[in-house]
């Protein structure tokens, strides 16, 4: 008998303990939607206390963690309420987002991943790889983006032509550097909302406009942009249409070179060139970068770059005369001799790389090549006492080793400059001694 007093005591005080949990709970409800977090908190752990398993509990109280600015406590509540409820998948988009502010995108390509698997709504697991796959895109990890696009449709093919998935298709292909395959995701995207309203429909005309200017297709551009251009989309487009071309990320790349950050610099110029625009200016200033790292042979290759790419004869012709030079220095005299030749092809009197020309062959001991380049220079030099005694004392130099003793005592003898005349009466000494 006593025994059954104390069973129907206990049975009638269960449902008021279970209650209280709930009752602590709804307070800790408003006080949330007032937004009076603290109060919302101490609410929450209460109604914990009172029932430790409900996992809405747990993510309530990781809401109002989150809005108090206290993320990895967020993270902690949140996490208990999945072990406890693992099917509340909006849950996990909460992780996600507060990963995204942290700029942890692993992390929160990870939670999403486990939205996705976990979620039985084929439009809500949809939604959770799709940001997966931006946020993949954002890492420029575009490749293994389009690998899970491809996943996608295959586990959910009733969603395969979903305009949404085209879209990332187009959004991932871009971001690879294939136009023409944005364009044919974005245009069958397009195809399927064309005769929605434009609150549906604009940001897939926006992205095959966007495929087609980076493309080149400008006729095809404007036809599409012209349709959205009273719509956000339409300014949208004009912002992206700025950004996607060289000199965005090469004013971006300036300001950071210009305040010695070289490795930020590299990579918006590696940016630049991604778009195949203005290619002379990316590879110009990819040289500026490397020169300033100390890599001058790289950075004579990258104004070499650039001038092959400049279309303007003279700027041209300045961007080899700044590679040669880095070629000479950093003892590359074949490739220097090379570059000589292309601007001498254009201006064959050239005084300055011809002689740095010959110069270049007399360190590589080629130097009946060396007497011809100078025989060559001379006429050009006119009453230029110190470029004719530079030119006659190299000369001098280049036919004592010939073995021309007769050519070298003649050039040595014209070296009337200071600062080659002690040179060149030691040079003349030495010939009389044989």
């Amino acid at each position: 008998m006593k025994y059954f007093v104390v069973a129907f005591l206990l049975g009638c005080w269960w449902p008021l303990l279970a209650q209280s949990g709930q009752a602590a709970f709804k307070e800790g409800e408003q006080y949330r939607k007032n937004k009076q977090y603290d109060l919302a908190l101490q609410k929450y752990e209460e109604a914990i206390r009172l029932e430790p398993t409900k996992a809405i509990y747990h993510a309530r109280k990781g809401e109002v963690l989150n809005s108090l600015k206290r993320p990895q406590e967020a993270i902690q509540a949140y996490q208990k309420a999945l072990e406890l409820n693992p099917g509340l998948t909006p849950i996990y988009a909460r992780i996600a987002q507060i990963h995204i502010r942290a700029k942890n995108y692993p992390a929160a390509i990870d939670a999403l991943n486990q939205a996705y698997a976990k979620e039985q709504d084929v439009n809500k697991k949809m939604t959770y790889k799709l940001n997966a796959i931006r946020l993949m895109n954002l890492q420029g990890r575009s490749q293994e983006a389009l690998s899970e696009i491809g996943a996608l449709k295959s586990q959910v093919p009733q969603v395969a032509d979903d305009p949404r998935i085209l879209y990332a298709e187009g959004e991932t292909q871009l971001a690879l550097n294939n136009p023409q395959a944005a364009i044919g995701a974005f245009q069958r995207a397009y195809d399927k909302t064309r005769d929605l309203p434009i609150a549906q429909s604009a940001k897939y005309t926006y992205g095959l406009a966007l495929a087609h200017y980076k493309s080149g297709n400008t006729a095809e551009y404007e036809r599409y942009a012209k349709q959205i251009e009273n719509h956000p989309y339409g300014k949208r487009l004009k912002a992206a249409v700025a950004r996607s071309g060289a000199a965005y990320s090469l004013g971006i790349a300036y300001a950071y070179f210009k305040t010695g950050a070289l490795d930020e610099a590299m990579e918006y110029v590696n940016e630049a060139a991604k778009t195949k625009d203005r290619l002379n200016q990316v590879y110009q200033m990819q040289g500026a970068i490397l020169l300033r790292k100390g890599r001058t042979a790289e950075a004579a290759q990258s104004f070499l770059q650039a001038a092959a790419n400049e279309n303007d004869e003279k700027k041209r012709t300045n961007l080899y005369a700044r590679a040669i030079r880095l070629q000479y220095n950093a003892g590359d005299y074949q490739g220097a001799i090379s570059t000589a030749d292309r601007i001498l092809e254009k201006n064959p009197n050239n005084i300055e790389t011809l002689l740095l020309k010959a110069q270049a062959l007399y360190l590589l001991g080629r130097y009946g090549e060396v007497i011809s380049t100078v025989e060559r220079t001379i006429p050009l030099l006119g009453t230029d006492a110190a470029k004719l005694s530079q030119a006659n004392f190299l000369m001098g130099l280049a036919a004592r080793k010939a073995g021309q003793v007769d050519k070298a005592r003649d050039a040595l003898g014209k070296v009337t400059y200071k600062q080659f005349k002690i040179a060149a009466k030691v040079e003349l000494d030495k010939l009389s001694a044989r």
